[in-house]
C-alpha cells in the first residue's frame, strides 16, 4: 500500500520503478492499475544484502566475502554470480 494511502515505511512495502512508470502509477497500488504488476514481492533484505545495496565502494575481495554470506533465495546472489 503506498505511503500516500497510509502504507508503512518499511522494506516489505517498497516498490521501485522507473520515473515514467512511477509517475503513471501515482499513489495507486499496483492492483489498482490495469497494466502494472509486481515482478517481485517486496522483502526485507538480510544484513549482507542491505550492506551490498547501500554501499557503492565495495572492493572485489569484500564482494566475494559478502556474496558468500547471502541466503540462497537472495536475488542479489544471482546477480553477483552471473
Amino acid at each position: 500500500m503506498p505511503r500516500v494511502q497510509g502504507g508503512a515505511d518499511r522494506w516489505t512495502n517498497v516498490v521501485t520503478a522507473c520515473r515514467a512508470c512511477n509517475q503513471r502509477k501515482g499513489g495507486r497500488r499496483p492492483e489498482e492499475t490495469r497494466d502494472m504488476q509486481l515482478l517481485y514481492v517486496p522483502y526485507a533484505p538480510c544484513l549482507w544484502e542491505h550492506f551490498l545495496l547501500s554501499s557503492r565502494d565495495i572492493l572485489a575481495d569484500q564482494m566475494e566475502f559478502l556474496a558468500a554470506r547471502l541466503p540462497s533465495h537472495s536475488r542479489s546472489r544471482s546477480r553477483l554470480t552471473h
